[in-house]
Order: C-alpha cells, then structure tokens, then sequence
C-alpha cells in the first residue's frame, strides 16, 4: 500500500504518508513544523524512559514530548495526532486485502478497523470476520511475554512492538488470529530477505550483563555473576524469579509438532492441474489437544495418525503426557466432543516445497478466509484462479494447535 507522499520527514528524512501532510502537528506557537508518525512514536517512546545513570554518577537529561523547532510542549496533542493518522491509514486500508499489505500495514489495519466500522453494527461484524472472536484481540491484563520461539528465527527482523503483536495473536486461542499472525511472519520472513531490518533499541543500564562460558563458568566468571546479583535491587531480583519462572512454565509446554505457515502462491497454468505441487486429502480431527503432538504420515493417499506424542523441538512423549495431564487431568483433553473434518496436505512438490509447505500439514485458510470445503472444493478452487494472480494458503492455524499455544503462553 503506497501512501507516500513527496515531502520528507525534517528529522528521519524519509517520505512522508499523506496522513502526515493532511493531519500536523497543531503546535501551540504555529511555528509549522510537523513530522512523520514513526518519529512522533520516537519522542513518545523515549519521554516514557527512565534517565538513565552515567558511570560518573551523573543522570541525562530525560525527553520531554516537546517541539524540535520551538520547544513548546506537545504533551497533550502527540497521541492524539498519532491515533488520528492510524486511524486514516487504516480507513484507507479497508478494502485492501491482508495478503497485499506488510506487517506493520496489517497491525495498523486490524488495530483500528473495528473502531472505525462501529461496536454497534453487527451485520458489518459479521461480514468483516468468518468466525466469533476474529475481529479483535483478546484483552491482556498481565504485561505481554514475549516468546521468540513462535517467530521460527524471524525475532531478529522484528521491532519489540512486532513481537508483542504476533505473541499475542499467536497465544490467543482463536484460529483467525494465528492465522494473521502466520501472514504477518510470512510478510516479515519476505521483508528480511530484501535486507530490511528494524532498528534495535539499545541497551539500558539495568541490562542483565550474560557472560560467554565453555560449558561452565569459571572461577573469575562466577565472582562477577554473584558481584552483580549482589548490586540488583529487590525490584530487578523479582523480574528475574519471574522470568525464571516463565522458562519453567515453557520448558513445561512445548510448541505443537505443526507451526502456522502462510505462503503465497504465482498462479502458473503451464504445470497442469497440480502446478503449484500441492495434492490434498480429506481427514477427521478427532477434538483432542493432543492431535497437535502427533505426526501424520501420509502414503499412498492414505493418512496414518501416529499414536507417539512430540514436540517441535524433540520433546519426548513423558514431557508431553505430563503437560497435558497438568491442564486437564486426562490425557486425551478435548476441545470438541465430535470430530471434524479437515484438509489435509497429501503430496508436495514444485513450488508448495520451495515455500515450506510440508506432507501432513493442515490447511486451514485460503487468501485469509478460514476454509469450510473439502479437498475437491479446494483444488476446483485452484483450477479457477486466472493466470498471474496470487493466493495466499495458511497451514496448521487449527484449534488443537490454537490451545496448545494458549496454554504454553498461561505463565
């Protein structure tokens, strides 16, 4: 989505939105000067900061939210100013499909979409979303843990508010909102490869020091780690009992044998009728949570539920028995009582292989909708997509693995 206009930022130098030209900074002297969104977000970011401590004992300055040009105080106008230009932008990315827009694009939209189209239109709700609970995240009131495992090695490529973002998404127990969060990691995974990396905040001066060890720490090593716990305050020895537990609590809930996937496909009729290398079968999921530790071998046509239970990262089948006992006392937790049907991935090849997409996986949305059809619906659907377009196909955004990652995140 192109909203750039050919005027640049003063401070950061980089093109501005026509959000940021059509709604300025109303500054109370008129002095005239306005910047982008993401350099308000800055000043936002850095006034919420803490003075940080020299070594000499002498405390910086702390930002205030105030003018660059005239020093005037901007307190209470910057949010504002920032909730009005998201909310253009996202009015302006309504009818923009998700597959077309980038991660940043996708927060903005479904941030802000909702409040846009009113609480108290239901027929637009319904039309907006394809199942209860899609439209909007669900409400936090613990501060969000971050879990970089959920990011599959992206976590380098994303700003903290990214993280937060997709944690949420991926932990709230809604199928629709794992799925967007598979298509903003598939966006970032696309953004990294054009070398485009988020700037890192950097370091403050209550950053737990981790120093390098061969295996085990030396004497010197062990002298400096207690020398420093000694010097943290009650405060900072509480957050590290706290991470430590949340370690314990993962440790304990591992990630499903499946993780979401979103990839997007060149429609290419020259390969026949299974030109982009998928052939798919249909399946019963049988409603238990422990369906997302279980391998499906698929020969001949044919799908084989493994009985042996494993995690992502090679987890053995006790560690597993015992986290799923630990939630609900049986073995076999169920989120439905009736199975239900699902396609499945039967066959890879070509392109479907070069993307991720892997035998057994799940499909479970198509170009962002939630599919409801069987393995015939599906590939008659891929049979009428024209020459030169895209689709966008999403795996393993199902229920039994939408808990197991709501779970894992209950720390």
């Amino acid at each position: 989505m192109d909203g750039k206009v050919d005027q640049d930022c003063p401070l950061c130098l980089e093109a501005m939105d026509s959000a940021d030209v059509d709604h300025p900074v109303p500054c109370p002297t008129k002095c005239g000067f306005n910047f982008c969104m993401n350099c308000i977000s800055a000043l936002i970011r850095s006034s919420k900061d803490a003075p940080l401590e020299a070594s000499d004992g002498n405390v910086a300055v702390k930002v205030k939210q105030n003018c660059p040009l005239c020093r005037a105080d901007l307190s209470q106008i910057v949010d504002k100013v920032l909730l009005v230009r998201r909310q253009t932008i996202a009015a302006r990315m309504k009818a923009i499909p998700d597959s077309e827009l980038t991660a940043s694009e996708l927060q903005v939209k479904h941030n802000f979409c909702k409040k846009l189209s009113g609480v108290g239109n239901a027929s637009d709700s319904k039309s907006a979303t394809t199942s209860p609970g899609s439209s909007k995240l669900p409400k936090r009131d613990k501060e969000i843990v971050i879990d970089e495992k959920l990011f599959g090695g992206l976590e380098l490529f994303m700003s903290d508010s990214e993280q937060k973002y997709v944690t949420v998404m991926m932990t709230s127990g809604d199928t629709d909102q794992v799925a967007r969060a598979a298509q903003i990691l598939a966006s970032i995974s696309e953004m990294s490869l054009k070398g485009m990396i988020p700037p890192r905040p950097s370091p403050t001066a209550h950053t737990t020091t981790h120093y390098p060890s061969r295996g085990r720490y030396s004497r010197a090593e062990m002298t400096a780690s207690r020398a420093l716990a000694m010097t943290h305050s009650a405060e900072q020895r509480k957050e590290e009992e706290r991470k430590a537990a949340i370690r314990r609590h993962r440790a304990q809930h591992p990630l499903p044998i499946r993780m979401p996937r979103c990839v997007t496909f060149h429609s290419d009729k020259k390969h026949g009728k299974y030109g982009y290398g998928l052939i798919f079968l249909d399946d019963e999921w049988d409603g238990s949570i422990s369906d997302a530790f279980r391998r499906m071998n698929v020969q001949n046509a044919k799908i084989e539920h493994s009985k042996k239970l494993q995690g992502r990262d090679g987890e053995k089948e006790d560690a597993i028995e015992r986290m799923l006992s630990l939630e609900s006392s049986i073995k076999n937790a169920t989120i439905h009582s009736t199975p239900r049907h699902r396609v499945v991935v039967g066959k890879v090849r070509a392109q479907a292989g070069q993307l991720g997409i892997q035998k057994g996986d799940v499909v479970t949305h198509f170009n962002g909708e939630a599919l409801t059809g069987t393995a015939e619906d599906l590939e008659a659907t891929l049979e009428n997509i024209a020459p030169g377009e895209t689709f966008s196909i999403c795996v393993n955004a199902e229920p039994a693995i939408a808990e197991t990652l709501r779970l894992r995140s209950l720390c």
